[in-house]
């Protein structure tokens, strides 16, 4: 059962991080490069630490909004 929980987290943590926050990420770069950058989304021709920037972006900018959500509303 401990196996299949930590799968299960792993699992859910590597599918919010990759595709969740990396598309946040992906239209942010997009946005304030005027659509230079990132170039590519396919796997075999980007590389592996493009991905982890866009996602860690996308965290950031989500966390972001979230923080500036609870300070506008009251």
């Amino acid at each position: 059962m401990e196996a299949f929980v930590g799968f299960a987290s792993s699992f859910f943590r590597y599918l919010i991080f990759s595709f969740i926050f990396f598309w946040f990420g992906y239209w942010v770069i997009k946005i304030a490069t005027l659509g230079r950058y990132p170039r590519t989304i396919n796997p075999k021709r980007a590389d592996c630490a493009d991905y982890e920037l866009v996602s860690t972006l996308g965290l950031l900018t989500a966390v972001g909004m979230l923080i500036l959500a609870f300070k506008i509303l009251p």
